[in-house]
């Protein structure tokens, strides 16, 4: 698998610590071999803790089902993407997305998973704040729609008034 993983790297033209990206490389039993210092930062958790443990066991964000992912990605052979998902204590609310990417061993059989983990908290408030605005708006929209009626009505029932006044 270490070989597997530098051919990859050496294809990037960059080793795994240089990647701004959280990049874990997990094996064929889906064990981490490599956890690079933004998967630290990221994780809040030490390479050499990470490395050797089941992807599942480090609960990673919580509500992420790991092993379809990883099923469909093996299976397919094509890169997947996974739901945005929220970082477990990481204190403020944080977001990540991950692209899933199998990779093949020497002589075809088996592989592993490339695993690259994006923090899209910014892009995630930014919807959550355009959605909030979005329902603003629409609310804000009814009000004056609503005003607008009521004022109609009371001028078609002004009118009707002075047309009875001059009868």
């Amino acid at each position: 698998m270490r070989q597997e993983l530098e051919d990859l790297t050496t294809r990037w033209e960059a080793p795994p610590g240089s990647v701004p990206s959280a990049l874990i490389v997990l094996d064929d039993d889906a064990r981490v071999v490599e956890w690079n210092p933004a998967a630290e930062e990221m994780f809040r958790m030490a390479a050499d803790h990470a490395r050797g443990q089941r992807l599942e066991s480090l609960r990673l964000p919580e509500d992420l089902e790991w092993q379809p992912l990883l099923e469909q990605a093996r299976a397919t052979r094509i890169p997947q993407h996974s739901q945005i998902a929220a970082l477990p204590g990481s204190g403020a609310e944080r977001y990540v997305q991950f692209s899933i990417a199998p990779f093949p061993a020497r002589g075809g059989a088996g592989g592993g998973i490339l695993l690259l983990g994006e923090d899209v908290t910014a892009q995630v408030r930014a919807r959550t704040a355009a959605e909030q605005e979005a329902v603003h708006l629409a609310q804000r929209a009814a009000e004056l729609q609503a005003r607008r009626e009521t004022a109609l009505a009371l001028s078609s029932g002004r009118d009707q008034d002075e047309g009875l006044g001059g009868v």
